[in-house]
């Protein structure tokens, strides 16, 4: 994989400098390295920042400082990690949703038209979810042939 020329330019900076800078300092380090003007700089700092951040040459510093990792000790590049909070999943409730006293919001099976058998319908109302459900089918077949024939239209006058 080529090198970036701004990732380049951000080692140079950073030997050159002899130690850590902030991320914009980095910055604007590098665009004067590399005589970038500042309309075109502001469309490229994120890739820069993306970069430095998945190369290995670099180290992300408290207080968003960057230095070059080769000037850093072990201990300053390992993450100690006993700070790190790890919830234990006995925090969590747990919800049983085969136990009788759980409700389901707003849900009816009874009226569930994909639960509803053709021979269970008794009435007009289990009826009308069938009805519904067959109009929405129909104008959605309607819709597709009208984009069909329009198609066709356009595609007969391209010929043309």
């Amino acid at each position: 994989m080529a090198k970036s020329p701004m990732v380049e330019s951000a080692v140079k900076v950073l030997e050159a400098q002899g130690g850590e800078l902030t991320f914009n300092e980095l910055w604007e380090k590098v665009i004067e390295d590399m005589q970038i003007d500042k309309e075109t700089a502001t469309k490229r700092i994120a890739k820069l920042y993306s970069n430095i951040t998945l190369d290995k040459r670099f180290i992300s510093l408290p207080d968003n400082k960057w230095d070059l990792r080769k000037r850093r000790k072990l201990d300053e590049i390992i993450i100690d990690t006993s700070d790190i909070i790890i919830e234990d999943e006995d925090d969590f409730e747990l919800i049983d949703y085969d136990d009788e006293d759980y409700e389901y919001d707003d849900y009816d099976e009874e009226s569930d038209p994909d639960k509803i058998e053709p021979e269970d319908i008794d009435d007009e109302e289990d009826l009308d979810l069938f009805d519904d459900e067959l109009e929405i089918d129909l104008d959605l077949e309607e819709d597709l042939d009208e984009d069909i024939s329009e198609f066709e239209e356009l595609a007969s006058a391209s010929k043309d």
